[in-house]
């Protein structure tokens, strides 16, 4: 599975300034800055504020300040202690409007680990603050300004200094900063247009409402792009085989004959899943007061997924073995501190469910999927979404052993594997958190049972015998897109959309003949979980064999299917 970014950036107006990457030698004095994620990240993307030049300034070496304490590079809360170097005037800016208390501040790259910060309290004091040591030296005459930061956007008081907004965009890839190109909007019309530089640096202006269309339509006209961020993927794969359920029970012939055996349900997955996992994100909205006003996430897949359940069992009853979990790992998000956070999480879960009155049954079902040019977008929009879905090869191979007194029983599984990214969202300081969800549920249905002849409308010719044993199956593939939790008003659990959903037949009313063996029956000395003991023969007592095997037992039926196209393979009889 592989996701992609064509991010744009919200932006309006009478009066364009276009931002490239951030600059650290341009003070942010102007009421608006930008930044970009380091190069080592791992990811790419780029955040840019504006408002009011007295609620945004700066603290770097641009504007001539001087931090002489260390800094944290991973607290987001912290004090720290600076001097203005060569009563540089552009120090004097933090200071304009009605002072330093809730002034958006561009910090050093190495002061933190959030391009902007609050300042919560200014005071002026000698250096060597309690905790803190003095790291640049210093001009003796120079004073010593302290500043308190956090990311508590929501403490801040707007009539202050002014509302601050942002605009964001990333992607989980390294080195795409520069796909698309942020501009600064004029007040005035913030709320109507988009606009986007496109590779060549023309502009392009956009209505809100195609914002997200034009996102995806993007996605798809960037070829190269694309094969770039392929290239660049670091695939995720899972291998691995789990038993899900496994149970036994001891039996007694209810015969005259004391004779004792053990009966037994087993249920097992072995899955392969191969995915190349990106995603981007955009958003917009305001600092000061703290609130997303649009947020999109582009998705896109490419993947394959290999499946096969396995239920060996002569008991009857039901199981079900719940969502057990398979595989868990992290993989590359997004990081805007103290603003947004995009952290996804990919992980397997498989589960079986099975209804058994039929005596003994061994069978396997293997599905497989391709999946290739999938695109999304969450929330969704009214636009088309792009991609293939395609069943790949699948086998049935069951080994049953029913017999004449079974005709009305039947044994029923349902297999799921279910691949899922789990995209945790937290925003501005923790005040908003959500997950979004892809998933995909590869399921198949299995059905045996035991008719009588001429039952369920079956118009074969009846076998000796009167009874015949029935098989239906079916593979089941089902994407979903959705979310947990509610974003601010963006969207709620409710929000969701199904990407695909499709049954492929893979065995279809295929019945073969029942031989007109009775065997002594079997009761359950210690049932569990509602199980009991089945028919066994006593020429089978344990568990029956898998197809193929050589057997003395005289009713056993074996078939295998590979790749069903409609024609009824033929029964066998060993």
């Amino acid at each position: 599975m592989v996701f992609y970014l064509a991010a744009l950036a919200l932006t309006a107006g009478s009066r364009q300034r276009v931002l490239a990457a951030n600059d650290w030698l341009v003070p942010c004095t102007q009421g608006q800055c930008s930044w970009d994620m380091p190069a080592d990240s791992g990811s790419s993307g780029t955040l840019q504020v504006w408002g009011p030049s007295t609620a945004i300034s700066d603290i770097t070496p641009a504007t001539g300040w001087r931090i002489i304490t260390r800094c944290d590079p991973a607290a987001t809360e912290q004090e720290v202690q600076l001097e203005c170097a060569d009563g540089n005037p552009d120090c004097d800016h933090l200071f304009q409007g009605a002072g330093a208390v809730d002034t958006i501040v561009r910090l050093p790259d190495d002061c933190g680990p959030m391009p902007f910060a609050r300042v919560t309290k200014y005071w002026t004091n000698q250096p060597n603050t309690p905790g803190s040591s003095t790291v640049t030296p210093r001009a003796s005459d120079a004073q010593v300004h302290s500043l308190a930061l956090d990311t508590n956007f929501a403490a801040a008081t707007p009539p202050l200094n002014g509302s601050v907004s942002f605009t964001l965009q990333g992607l989980n890839v390294k080195g795409s900063n520069g796909a698309s190109t942020l501009t600064t909007p004029a007040p005035a019309h913030r709320r109507r247009w988009l606009s986007l530089r496109g590779p060549h640096g023309s502009p392009r202006h956009i209505h809100r409402r195609n914002f997200f269309g034009d996102m995806l339509r993007k996605l798809h006209d960037a070829t190269a792009f694309n094969k770039t961020i392929r290239h660049d993927l670091q695939p995720v794969d899972f291998n691995g085989a789990k038993n899900l359920f496994t149970t036994s029970v001891k039996c007694t012939e209810s015969t005259a004959i004391p004779v004792s055996s053990t009966a037994s349900l087993s249920l097992d997955v072995d899955a392969a899943v191969h995915a190349a996992v990106s995603l981007g994100a955009v958003a917009t909205g305001t600092l000061v007061p703290p609130k997303i006003s649009e947020f999109g996430l582009t998705l896109g897949l490419d993947g394959n997924i290999d499946a096969l359940f396995s239920i060996t069992a002569n008991l009857t009853g039901h199981v079900s073995s719940g969502a057990i979990p398979l595989f868990k790992i992290g993989i590359p998000g997004l990081s805007f501190p103290g603003i947004l956070e995009v952290g996804p999480e990919f992980k397997v879960t498989g589960e079986i469910d099975v209804d058994l009155a039929l005596t003994n049954i061994d069978a396997d079902v293997r599905v497989t999927y391709n999946l290739s040019d999938v695109a999304a977008i969450f929330p969704p929009q009214h636009y088309e979404t792009g991609g293939a879905f395609k069943q790949g090869t699948s086998e049935v191979t069951i080994s049953a052993a029913p017999n004449i007194t079974d005709v009305g029983a039947s044994v029923s599984v349902t297999g799921h594997l279910t691949p899922q990214i789990d995209i945790g969202l937290s925003a501005l300081g923790g005040i908003a958190s959500a997950t979004v969800f892809l998933n995909l549920d590869a399921s198949t249905s299995l059905k045996v049972s035991a008719a009588a002849d001429g039952s369920r409308g079956d118009k074969t010719a009846a076998p000796a015998g009167g009874a015949q044993a029935c098989v239906d199956a079916n593979a089941d593939l089902a994407v979903n897109l959705g979310a947990q939790a509610s974003f601010f008003d963006l969207f709620d659990a409710s929000t969701g959309t199904k990407l695909f959903d499709k049954s492929f037949p893979l065995l279809q009313q295929v019945r073969y003949p029942l031989p007109r063996t009775r065997v002594p029956s079997l009761t359950s000395m210690a049932a569990r979980n509602a199980l009991r003991c089945l028919t066994l023969p006593r020429s089978s007592r344990s568990s029956p064999p898998r197809a193929g095997a050589t057997l003395a037992a005289p009713h056993l039926m074996v078939m295998t299917l590979t790749n069903p196209t409609g024609a009824l393979p033929p029964g066998t009889w060993i």
